[in-house]
């Protein structure tokens, strides 16, 4: 299956970066293998977690960039070759992700081999029937969620992350503008799932549509915002679920704000100190839950409700709800500004 460069840029690592962040990135486990880039953009090798022991092995320090440790010898497809090429090619040498690349050496996408990648029995549910009204114009005759990161719909990232990662049945929320989004993706066919239509007639909010469901699903659910981008494995927060016994997980991820103001300290009339633009720390809600299937008898049908109201209700009457930091990259695009800063990341 073809993903954009988009979609996988977070495999993709400048030759200058470190091997330490380099093994930082492949711990998580859902990138066995990273695309090392030059200064002009041009793929020059790749790395996994084993060349870096070898090269650890050989007296290279970890500290060193990552170009050391590379393996220059990769195998990549051109983007006027065959499809039915690249897949053998694939399995012969048994390889998940393969580099399309143009005629200047620019990767332009991968081809991503499936098989073998296990599949969980979890079913997603992506909120995406937000009116968007803070993103201005952008959103007139385009609904949030299929806004262009580069040359690729937000929510088309998100659910290929996700399938990547083993998930197989999306349910779809949709409401404003939402034949966009139906149109867009179908049946899921072309990215390997199954995908289903919750359609709100009226705004539900970000939990009103589970309410939807045709049938109650038998393992837990995965709720996430049709507006988030993040790089974290969704099979973490669901193992963290299963092991905790919870009804309800919220992912939260670390937020820093800074005082634009000098902080004066005092006791009483006596000055202290002051602290110029301290900076603070809160945990947020990240957007993302894994909840019980029977979370559903909690939600009133076809009324507007937020998810973290429904967490409330379940806490209320006695419920297990934990909270699951997630430490990768996180961008809630709420605002303007938010969508903006992405495109230019």
């Amino acid at each position: 299956m073809f993903y954009s460069i988009n979609q996988l840029k977070h495999l993709i690592v400048s030759q200058c970066e470190t091997i330490e962040n380099c093994l930082r990135i492949l711990d998580d486990g859902s990138r066995p293998t990273l695309f090392i880039i030059n200064k002009n953009q041009e793929i020059i090798g790749t790395v996994t977690d084993g060349d870096i022991r070898r090269a650890l092995l050989k007296g290279v320090s970890i500290t060193d960039v990552i170009s050391k440790a590379m393996n220059s010898r990769f195998i990549a497809a051109k983007e006027n070759e065959n499809n039915q090429i690249r897949n053998l090619r694939m399995r012969e040498r048994d390889i998940r992700y393969l580099p399309i690349l143009n005629d200047e050496q620019h990767i332009t996408g991968f081809e991503v081999n499936h098989h073998g990648q296990e599949s969980l029995p979890n079913k997603a549910i992506l909120m995406c029937g937000g009116l968007g009204t803070r993103m201005g114009d952008l959103t007139k005759d385009c609904p949030k969620p299929m806004l262009p990161i580069g040359d690729t719909p937000m929510l088309e990232i998100i659910l290929s992350r996700l399938a990547m990662q083993g998930i197989r049945h999306f349910y779809l929320a949709i409401n404003y503008l939402g034949t966009i989004i139906e149109k867009h993706f179908g049946n899921g066919e072309k990215w390997g799932v199954d995908i289903e239509y919750l359609r709100e007639k009226k705004r539900l909010g970000t939990g009103g549509a589970i309410s939807l469901l045709s049938e109650t699903p038998k393992n837990a659910m995965i709720v996430m915002n049709g507006d988030i981008l993040t790089d974290f494995d969704v099979r973490d927060i669901i193992s963290f679920h299963t092991r905790e016994n919870s009804f309800a997980t919220m992912g939260i991820v670390e937020y820093q704000y800074q005082n634009p103001f000098g902080v004066v300290c005092h006791q009483e009339n006596t000055f202290i100190k002051i602290i110029e633009k301290p900076i603070q720390t809160f945990k947020i809600n990240a957007g993302i839950y894994v909840v019980d299937p029977s979370i559903v008898a909690l939600i009133p049908k076809n009324k507007f409700i937020d998810m973290p109201d429904i967490l409330v209700k379940a806490k209320s009457i006695g419920k297990s709800v934990n909270v699951f930091q997630i430490n990768e990259n996180w961008s809630d695009i709420g605002r303007k500004d938010d969508y903006l800063s992405v495109q230019e990341s």
